[in-house]
């Protein structure tokens, strides 16, 4: 980027999953772009203790954000001089703030890969907890000093810039959609020989899939001619409240690959959320039929009966999965080329490139 710096402020992605996806393909691209002139200040978001989250989210620190990260981030700031600051998520608008305040010549782009307060405000609303109360206020306080402080926005897709204009008053200033890295090998493709078509729910238990999955189970599963399979790390703890005939629980596994090319489909009952679905965009990727709600598909262009199925209701579920007309090759062709042509990663280092050429 012609001798220009830039400073990635972000957690570290535990695991490459689920949100961790998102928040490695920041850092990946940004490498790309800045090389030697990117500078990180990582963090870890489950090192602390319930006592630690408390102190902390009572000062508005949120996901494992504390004063040292903060210090860090400034001592970064003052010694390297960089143009731009890319904070990794909405939830660390505290350190837009700071950073603003005393550099107010330095760009903030802060990446909104979800409208927190609105996942936050779902949380709340379900489990009725009062830490979830507490990081409530927290989140609302972090995302409305993003908005304030961040030079450019970027969203995952027109819902949550709009959500974030009705909200906020402010919409994002560039769109980068959810993207997955191609790892599709055409040689392990399979087909089918069961009797049964087999699906999939790939995803950690967190609450919108636990919900989601538990729906699902208790209103689907046992009005459909098919093998459910649920994978994704934390699930095994649910073996014996999730398990019947065709509901099988995996839980965590190491690689999820083999378990896409030996589905027939893919199941998405997510009701509950915000921004993009990163899961979707894998299923896409490996060319999987999918099954999914609205919100599962929030933020795709895609023809929904092409690509599986929009499925909103229990009946709308079960009538879709019994009367899809399964190919012996256990791949969907639309699926694919609506992954190539939109939400690969290519794609991404387009709009980074272009982002970072006009702001």
């Amino acid at each position: 980027m012609n001798g220009k710096k830039c400073l990635l402020i972000s957690p570290v992605a535990e695991n490459n999953f689920g949100g961790g996806i998102g928040l490695n393909k920041s850092r990946i691209l940004l490498t790309e772009l800045f090389r030697d002139n990117l500078y990180c200040v990582d963090f870890r978001m489950g090192v602390l203790s319930n006592v630690q989250k408390l102190r902390w989210t009572l000062q508005g620190y949120t996901v494992g954000l504390t004063r040292s990260v903060k210090t860090e981030a400034l001592a970064v700031m003052a010694r390297e001089a960089p143009d731009y600051v890319f904070i990794n998520s909405s939830n660390y608008g505290l350190l837009a703030k700071a950073i603003k305040k005393r550099y107010p010549g330095c760009k903030i782009v802060t990446f909104f890969h979800n409208v927190e307060i609105k996942y936050s405000y779902d949380v709340v609303r379900r489990l009725k907890k009062i830490g979830n109360v507490l990081s409530f206020f927290a989140f609302a306080y972090n995302e409305w000093m993003a908005i304030r402080y961040s030079d450019t926005i970027i969203a995952l897709s027109e819902r949550d810039s709009a959500l974030l204009h009705k909200i906020y008053k402010r919409s994002a200033d560039f769109l980068v959609p959810v993207t997955f890295d191609d790892k599709l090998d055409y040689n392990k493709l399979t087909e089918r020989r069961d009797q049964k078509p087999r699906g999939i729910f790939a995803g950690s238990l967190f609450f919108p899939n636990e919900y989601g999955v538990r729906w699902f189970v208790q209103h689907v599963a046992p009005h459909v001619n098919a093998e459910i399979l649920i994978i994704g790390k934390g699930f095994e703890t649910l073996k014996n409240d999730l398990e019947c005939d065709n509901v099988k629980v995996i839980g965590t596994v190491e690689d999820v690959s083999e378990y896409f090319y030996r589905a027939d489909f893919v199941i998405a009952p997510i009701f509950e959320g915000s921004g993009m679905k990163l899961k979707t965009a894998e299923a896409l990727m490996y060319g999987k039929t999918i099954f999914g709600t609205t919100e599962a598909f929030s933020g795709y262009a895609l023809d929904f009966d092409r690509v599986g199925g929009l499925c909103n209701t229990a009946r709308e579920f079960i009538d879709k999965i019994n009367g899809y007309p399964y190919p012996q090759r256990r791949f969907n062709e639309e699926s694919r080329k609506i992954y190539e042509q939109n939400y690969s990663m290519e794609h991404s280092r387009h709009l980074f490139r272009m982002i970072f050429e006009k702001i």
